[in-house]
């Protein structure tokens, strides 16, 4: 569980960059914090698809329209052992 402090912080930092924002608690909840963190996510996913590439675990496509496609280059459950896991 979150500390508060945790959260007040998340809503300032909310607050500095839209300054004019007004919600309901569940637009706080839904806008404020949670897009927030799903923000913060996607730079991680972002690293962690980077790491397993650079492992050779996954594969990167670009589609003409330079769409990122990912897929794993793991034929088996073996193949996956011998690279390391």
């Amino acid at each position: 569980m979150l500390d508060s402090s945790k959260i007040e912080e998340e809503l300032m930092d909310y607050l500095l960059t839209n300054p004019e924002s007004m919600d309901t608690f569940e637009g706080v909840v839904e806008w404020w914090i949670v897009r927030s963190r799903v923000r913060q996510g996607i730079d991680q996913v972002r690293a962690a698809l980077q790491a397993l590439e650079s492992k050779g675990l996954i594969e990167r496509y670009l589609s003409q329209d330079n769409t990122e496609f990912y897929k794993s280059s793991i034929k088996s459950q073996n193949d996956h052992l011998k690279r390391g896991k």
